[in-house]
């Protein structure tokens, strides 16, 4: 019984790929590129910035 309990107390921790604030922080780069319009970039997003230089 002893040993059954220990065995448990001491497994290892599963640890996800990803903490939480690295998951923040890479929502607040996938907005920023994506969805907020940049105003010294003709009101474009860098995304559609890029797309239009490279039309060009």
């Amino acid at each position: 019984m002893f040993l059954r309990g220990y065995l448990y107390k001491n497994r290892p921790k599963k640890r996800c790929p990803f903490s939480f604030s690295r998951y923040l922080s890479i929502r607040r780069l996938r907005y920023s590129n994506n969805y907020r319009y940049q105003w010294n970039l003709k009101k474009m997003t860098p995304i559609q910035y890029r797309r239009h230089l490279q039309a060009a």
